[in-house]
């Protein structure tokens, strides 16, 4: 790779871990920019900003991975070096180091639409179950409201991760998140129904004395993907099924979705930048009841403001 390059490269590599990217991410993005920029054999910095270089390179690219296979790329494939290098010179346009990105110009080989999978009432209530059983003391309350707060915000794992007390802002009725993705750069506010919040709020008034962050680790940072990650892992052994963040992320907004919230709400909710990917929770068949849901939240915060 070439020197020039290798150092925007470096100090790209170095702006996602400052935003509290996650380690597997910032692999992610590594492994198929250097990939694809090793292949492009580029003899100067400006030849990024040219769609007849980068279109040729990636081409070139997809062809070669493909012989080398012996089977077509996948498509999913060819979007993530599509992804990944519109992202790289994207930041790059940013810092006027190149003067354009050629990347969003590239057609992006379409992919079937996955329809996104979301919890059952019952789900929700084993996970409820589980917490209560597998943690006690302060684990079990930080675990049942991180729980509880992706839920009833639908925010990705990267951003409770590290969020702080001070990102909350309570309202005469409700409150709101204030949320900054790494991606966009860009805040987007998410709001707090009143009864979520007040349950909210005798949460940060038991822990924001030793901490300033929303979700502490024993030691008072912040609990991280990793203490995220483990969470639920130990919930998913417990209840034999597969357990994740994202899965609470999808739940949220399928419920959006049934109470006809409209899809721009659940997209800036969401934090997505694209509506077609907003769109994949209109048709999902899930088997959510918004009258059982309500118990279940009921249930819970009255087990909170006890």
């Amino acid at each position: 790779m070439l020197q020039e390059i290798q150092d925007q490269f470096v100090l790209f590599l170095g702006s996602l871990n400052a935003r509290h990217v996650s380690p597997l991410t910032i692999q992610y993005y590594e492994a198929y920019i250097r990939r694809f920029i090793d292949h492009s054999n580029l003899q100067d910095l400006s030849e990024l900003s040219s769609m007849r270089i980068m279109e040729d390179a990636y081409n070139s690219l997809v062809s070669k991975l493909s012989q080398k296979s012996g089977a077509q790329l996948k498509p999913e494939t060819k979007r993530k070096y599509i992804k990944t290098m519109s992202r790289f010179c994207d930041w790059l346009v940013r810092r006027e180091t190149i003067l354009k990105n050629p990347f969003k110009l590239i057609e992006q080989p379409k992919v079937k639409a996955k329809k996104k999978p979301c919890l059952k009432t019952e789900e929700i209530h084993q996970i409820y179950c589980t917490t209560n059983k597998r943690w006690s003391g302060y684990l079990r309350e930080r675990n049942e409201m991180m729980v509880s707060f992706i839920l009833a915000t639908g925010l990705r794992r990267a951003e409770v991760a590290t969020l702080r007390v001070d990102n909350i802002e309570f309202r005469p009725i409700g409150a709101i998140v204030h949320v900054i993705w790494w991606k966009w750069d860009k805040d987007r506010e998410v709001f707090i129904s009143d009864q979520f919040a007040q349950a909210l709020k005798v949460w940060i008034k038991q822990m924001s004395v030793y901490s300033e962050y929303l979700f502490p680790s024993y030691r008072g940072g912040p609990i991280g993907i990793r203490g995220i990650s483990l969470v639920f892992q130990q919930i998913s052994r417990r209840t034999n099924m597969h357990i994740h963040a994202h899965l609470l992320r999808h739940t949220y907004a399928s419920t959006l979705v049934q109470k006809w919230v409209s899809l721009e709400t659940v997209r800036n909710n969401m934090g997505h930048s694209n509506l077609k990917t907003t769109s994949l929770y209109i048709s999902h068949d899930a088997e959510i009841h918004i009258d059982e849901m309500r118990k279940v939240e009921r249930r819970f915060w009255t087990y909170l403001l006890a």
